[in-house]
């Protein structure tokens, strides 16, 4: 009964595969789309889209990294469960199921249509600030429970030797969570690499 169920997707990756691989070269990964209307053997190619998705994905991985994993920092190691870190927990938690459409609205209206960088409408820096928006509470939540994971026993030693609370987050946190972090980084990226509803805005 397995293999009657995946017949026939077997059928139609194979169908895809035989049909459309031998129409791939490498030109198809590096030439622009032609405009509609024309000749179908001469369609171009995906180069724009992989260039696009890997610019405008490394802008938004900028913005959001820094702004991310300071935020896991000060919500693990300075926030003593004050007003302000209950409403970064909440607005993290709040920004987390936010529709990706919403995030380029949001853009789009504060960026976009006031042209308030380099008197620009449509830009990469717009394209990645929407993106970074829906990496950045993956982030925040990855390191602040990354950090959550290194024993308190690491800390007091590193106290307990003279060092300073920046030396302890910077030389002993971090690198014990480095791989939560880094984790968290990652599925950051893979939400922000497949979306398109934000950038047909921004």
């Amino acid at each position: 009964f397995a293999l009657i169920s995946l017949t026939p997707l077997i059928l139609v990756v194979g169908y895809v595969i035989i049909k459309g691989g031998s129409q791939i070269d490498f030109s198809f990964f590096t030439q622009l789309p032609q405009p509609p209307g024309d000749d179908l053997n001469s369609a171009g190619g995906v180069g724009n889209a992989i260039i696009g998705t890997f610019i405008v994905t490394l802008t938004a991985t900028l913005i959001s990294v820094p702004i991310g994993v300071g935020g896991g920092i000060y919500l693990s190691e300075y926030s003593k469960g004050n007003f302000f870190s209950k409403f970064i927990r909440f607005g993290t938690n709040v920004l987390a199921g936010v529709p990706s459409i919403i995030a380029g609205v949001f853009i789009y209206l504060t960026i976009v249509s006031t042209k308030i960088l380099f008197n620009s409408n449509f830009s990469v820096l717009a394209g990645g600030l929407a993106l970074s928006i829906l990496m950045i509470p993956t982030i925040i939540k990855t390191t602040d429970e990354g950090l959550k994971l290194v024993s308190d026993d690491l800390r007091k030693a590193s106290y307990g030797i003279g060092a300073s609370k920046f030396v302890t987050i910077t030389r002993i946190t971090l690198p014990n969570a480095y791989r939560s972090i880094a984790t968290g980084v990652v599925l950051g990226i893979a939400r922000a690499s497949g979306e398109t509803a934000p950038l047909i805005f921004t």
